[in-house]
């Protein structure tokens, strides 16, 4: 495979819905071997992790009275919010404001219509919280064609 091929695979798998790994896998098996090279693929690419999940699931519940384990899922909590705020703010930037990093006022760039769409779901969210996250993607994509055109 050439280098060319390998970074727009890399691209296109990166603008693809899901989980990049899978993307790339799904790819570059069906350009080795067709269907039948993306689906060993992209069993290659989930079976470790599933392998793993399934263990841990298996023994979690002879640690879970663990002091230590409760200490460590205790001090996750707020990492993890942490690191999805980070992820949050970081989409706002790209694509509410066009910056690429917090100090990036060059190319500061507001737009309207992507911070219309993040306000509606966010109202959306906070009015009806159980709302099924297909029907907030639904309406996403309903405004997005609405205001950028595009399918």
């Amino acid at each position: 495979m050439s280098e060319a091929l390998l970074l727009d695979f890399v691209a296109i798998a990166k603008m693809s819905p899901g989980t990049f790994a899978i993307n790339i896998a799904t790819f570059i098996g069906y350009q080795q071997h067709l269907v039948l090279g993306s689906i060993f693929a992209v069993v290659g690419v989930m079976l470790p992790s599933i392998i793993i999940i399934i263990t841990i699931a298996k023994v979690f519940h002879h640690f879970a009275d663990n002091k230590y384990v409760i200490g460590f899922l205790s001090g996750a909590k707020p990492v993890i919010v942490g690191v999805i705020l980070s992820v949050g703010i970081g989409f706002a930037l790209t694509s509410v404001f066009n910056m690429s990093g917090i100090r990036d006022f060059d190319n500061f760039n507001f737009d309207w219509r992507t911070l219309s769409i993040l306000v509606v779901v966010f109202v959306i969210n906070k009015i009806k919280p159980k709302m099924h996250p297909a029907v907030i993607i639904l309406i996403s994509a309903a405004m997005s064609y609405v205001f950028f055109g595009i399918l």
